[in-house]
């Protein structure tokens, strides 16, 4: 028998047959719930809220949400009634990998794409190479993100029957979805489209290719791909002519995949002399640390806390997001209007602003002698935007791997943090980090502001600069020799290091 699921506030309506989970039917169309665990019921990040009579609580609910909410986990119910639900934010929207103020100086004629093929959020460029401008981007959540958010749930789909096919055609398609669209908003045809240079994470890179990607879902995470520079790929598989060159950034070494290489190129750190660290805060954040153009690298496990979405309000960096707080307790919202969750650097704010106000205390354990609450209301009064204390730890244990990250890299090249040139940091949420707030939780050193540059995507903009750039191509070829990869998880200072670098530092 079928069900009806009306979905709140867009009136949409979906039919169930009373087999499946509401997660698996809201995915069937369309809706999908980056970072979550594959249907494990223990991430919670599918949560729907129930306006209709919810269904009977479970355990893992009740200690995740509380006892007389309205929230369920989407992959834990299957519906044999007629209901009613809202869906959190990051299922309905999501946030442009906006690049802004590039150029790029090939002079070719015609056009390129570049893409950033991110674990969460796949970005699109459109490039005229003679002008050498961007003339259209776009972005869409990786349809990937039905097998699991994080790579590791994909790796494991990857190696069982059926499934490098299954995950390779999921973002193909999309992506050539996405270039179809974004060539006839701009009236153009495929054939007009010279090259397409693609940078993605080393997994991302396997599932894009359908590469065996054995070896790095287990130490010493090892890709089959690492230093075999520039791969090729056919355009066809993304609805391109095979005439088109279409290349994919090179993996250096496990972890350290092309969407560093591209990061690392698009702030020239191999050119540039003295001290220079670059980070990219996401899921897998990677740390680079050059010394007069020697690099030293690392890849620390942190999370999806710093997209925000994997948090209890968490939401992409779009209208209604909470962005930050200042010190006089302003809450800041993107594009003002009514708040309807907290995206990546809101939360580095605003649990900047808890420990500064003392609502938190170093070990990050939130203060209930007050009101009793194991959460904290950026707004009074609007319960369902909060901090809970599972996010706190979510936040600490993202914060700590970066920082130890960045300490051992410093450590290994026997340099201190103050001879540190320039910081650069990028990540999904762009300009928006306060530099202040992030030094107040210790996510970074506490270096001079003048010494640390914000970068808009830098995967993005290094995916950009390759088209049609043979010149900038035998740069990003050379990295590997220039490289000295350190694993975190096998340094001897890593553990403590780490559990230092949980604390918020004394103030």
């Amino acid at each position: 028998m079928p069900y009806q699921i009306k979905i709140e506030p867009q009136g949409k309506i979906l039919t169930t047959n009373g087999k499946e989970t509401i997660k698996a039917a809201l995915e069937r169309e369309g809706f999908l719930f980056p970072d979550n665990c594959g249907g494990a019921g223990i991430c919670s990040n599918c949560r729907v809220e129930f306006i209709s009579e919810p269904p009977k609580m479970k355990r893992v609910e009740s200690n995740l949400f509380g006892k007389d909410s309205t929230y369920r986990m989407a992959c834990q119910h299957i519906m044999k009634q007629n209901c009613i639900i809202a869906l959190p934010i990051t299922t309905e929207t999501t946030n442009v990998k906006r690049v802004s103020g590039l150029h790029i100086s090939s002079k070719s004629k015609g056009y390129g794409i570049a893409i950033d093929l991110g674990t969460t959020t796949v970005a699109l460029y459109l490039v005229n190479l003679k002008s050498g401008k961007i003339l259209d981007q776009t972005s869409f959540i990786n349809p990937q993100a039905v097998i699991g958010g994080d790579v590791m749930s994909r790796l494991k789909r990857a190696m069982e029957d059926g499934g490098l096919d299954q995950l390779n055609y999921l973002i193909n398609a999309e992506i050539g979805k996405s270039i179809v669209s974004i060539l006839k908003g701009n009236t153009l045809k495929p054939e007009s489209i010279r090259e397409v240079s693609i940078a993605g994470n080393s997994v991302m890179t396997h599932l894009f290719l359908k590469q065996d990607a054995a070896g790095l879902e287990q130490k010493p995470f090892i890709s089959s791909l690492q230093e075999k520079g520039w791969l090729a790929f056919d355009p066809a598989e993304i609805l391109l002519p095979s005439s088109c060159k279409g290349k994919f950034f090179p993996v250096l070494h496990g972890f350290i995949g092309g969407d560093t290489i591209a990061a690392i190129s698009a702030v020239d750190l191999d050119t540039r002399k003295g001290t220079n660290l670059l980070v990219d805060l996401g899921t897998n954040g990677e740390i680079v640390l050059s010394v007069d153009g020697t690099f030293y690298a690392t890849s620390a496990a942190a999370g999806p806390a710093f997209d925000g979405m994997s948090m209890f309000s968490g939401m992409p960096a779009v209208s209604g997001a909470i962005e930050g707080i200042s010190k006089k307790s302003n809450i800041c919202i993107i594009n003002d209007g009514d708040a309807k969750g907290i995206c990546g650097s809101g939360y580095i704010s605003l649990i900047a602003y808890m420990f500064r106000n003392g609502i938190i205390d170093e070990t990050g354990l939130i203060n209930t002698t007050k009101k009793g609450k194991d959460y904290w209301l950026p707004i009074a009064n609007k319960e369902n935007i909060r901090i809970t204390q599972e996010d706190i730890r979510k936040f600490q244990l993202a914060k700590g791997a970066i920082a130890a990250g960045i300490e051992i890299l410093c450590a290994e090249a026997k340099i201190k943090y103050d001879l540190i040139d320039k910081f650069y940091i990028t990540g999904s949420f762009g300009n928006h980090i306060k530099i202040e707030s992030a030094i107040t939780t210790g996510l970074i050193p506490n270096l001079p502001i003048n010494k640390i540059e914000f970068v808009d995507n830098g995967a993005g903009r290094g995916a950009i600069l390759s088209l049609a750039n043979i010149k900038y191509q035998k740069r990003v070829k050379q990295f590997q020799t220039k490289l000295t990869v350190v694993n975190l998880g096998e340094h001897p200072a890593f553990q403590d290091t780490f559990v230092n670098h949980m604390l918020f530092p004394q103030q």
